[in-house]
């Protein structure tokens, strides 16, 4: 089987699909990964085919990291002003790929891909990576913008089902060229790509452990739970300079950021060293 892994973002974007990649080149299947240039050596290394696809990633811009990571506004600037404007770019860059391949699997960036499936008649399976992507009225997520996410949650399934529908309400226009793009290319408007229209009608892999978010009554149908898909290979040695820090004396303690926060971290490690030292106090 020819499997496309489509993926947008950063690294903590890539490495879960070259994990999966590397895994279906070891059971036989061939694999073409298609994401930005930026990332073509590290996906060739690994011995799967690299296609490119636009937008590029600005990871080596920090005026739109700072932007990128705004706690408020992130989410709106990545679709209206990076993704979005760039659909059709996208779309005519995984036009070839796409239609070589067997089987399509989506990344939540990647609204080109459930438009391809359609249009090709291909199977299409899609991804998440956080069981938030859900958006689940019984187990509703609390983002950064919104704290007083947290207390809607004793407010019950039939409030919050109707609060996110108003969520719902206020990100309609961001897909805008998603609709007129199908409408372009004779395909029903469908649903909302940012929301359920992201989600496969064939098979829908929640690529993360079930302790970090159980399945819930609202999920897709077709959700399969598969774990964390980890890149490291299990025989690999562990760095040189991290072997005597794990290996003897007391336990580390490891203060980390994703791979896109990692570009603007601001005070993060000097309030994260503060904080070992009170809790060091406090033991």
């Amino acid at each position: 089987m020819n499997v496309l892994l489509c993926s947008l973002g950063s690294h903590g974007d890539v490495h879960p699909y070259l994990a999966l990649g590397r895994e279906l080149l070891h059971r036989g299947h061939a694999v073409t990964f298609a994401t930005s240039s930026h990332y073509r050596g590290l996906i060739e290394r690994h011995g799967i085919a690299f296609a490119p696809i636009r937008p590029e990633a600005p990871l080596d811009d920090p005026v739109v990291m700072g932007r990128i990571m705004d706690a408020r506004r992130g989410p709106e600037t990545v679709i209206k002003e990076h993704v979005m404007p760039a659909l059709r770019d996208t779309y005519q860059d995984l036009l070839g790929p796409a239609a070589q391949a067997d089987l399509l699997v989506s990344h939540v960036l990647t609204y080109a891909v459930p438009i391809l499936a359609e249009q090709l008649c291909k199977p299409w399976a899609s991804t998440v990576l956080s069981p938030m992507v859900f958006f689940s009225a019984h187990d509703v997520p609390v983002l950064a913008p919104l704290p007083m996410l947290a207390k809607l949650r004793a407010l019950g399934p039939g409030f919050n089902s109707w609060f996110i529908r108003q969520l719902k309400k206020v990100s309609r226009s961001w897909s805008r060229p998603v609709a007129e793009l199908r409408r372009e290319l004779g395909l029903p408007t469908g649903r909302d790509p940012l929301w359920e229209g992201q989600h496969s009608p064939h098979l829908v892999l929640a690529m993360f452990s079930p302790r970090f978010g159980p399945p819930q009554p609202d999920w897709p149908a077709n959700v399969q739970v598969t774990g964390f898909p980890f890149l490291d290979a299990p025989d690999e040695p562990l760095d040189a300079g991290l072997e005597p820090l794990v290996s003897g004396g007391e336990c580390p303690i490891v203060f980390t950021l994703g791979s896109f926060a990692v570009r603007v971290v601001g005070e993060f490690y000097s309030v994260a060293a503060q904080a070992a030292r009170f809790g060091q106090h406090c033991c």
